[in-house]
């Protein structure tokens, strides 16, 4: 029980840490200007979906009318998340479109809603390429 209970703490610690690190990582996140909108994006390499999630979050503080596009892969299996602001929103690009475009360029696949999308599966390389170049995607 009590090594049970070490290695509970132990993974709270971990998960804490990768929160810490997402943050600093949205911090550095790139954005381009697509038809007018902020597309931020990112790719992190050996980042759990959780922490994906605290990514995106990060990103959407820091570009909340825009597009965020967060990725990573996991022993071999890719996460891919996207929001879409209202100003993205309104400029027609939709968070599910994305991830669908991400998964066609990826091999993967994926959807969701307008504002919120999700996806994997694909290619952790074609995936990051395609994340880290938003733009070939949305033109």
């Amino acid at each position: 029980a009590a090594l049970a209970a070490e290695n509970k703490a132990f993974g709270k610690e971990l998960a804490k840490a990768g929160r810490e690190q997402a943050g600093a990582a949205a911090e550095q996140a790139g954005a381009v200007m697509v038809k007018g909108i902020s597309v931020s994006s990112l790719y992190a390499a050996g980042t759990d979906p959780k922490t994906l999630n605290d990514l995106i979050l990060g990103l959407q503080a820091r570009n909340p009318e825009g597009l965020c596009l967060a990725a990573g892969d996991l022993e071999g299996k890719t996460t891919v998340l996207c929001a879409a602001g209202p100003a993205a929103l309104a400029a027609g690009f939709k968070a599910g479109a994305v991830i669908k475009a991400v998964g066609k360029a990826a091999g993967g696949g994926g959807g969701g809603k307008d504002s919120f999308a999700r996806g994997g599966g694909g290619d952790p390389v074609k995936t990051r390429a395609a994340v880290e170049v938003p733009a070939a995607l949305l033109e």
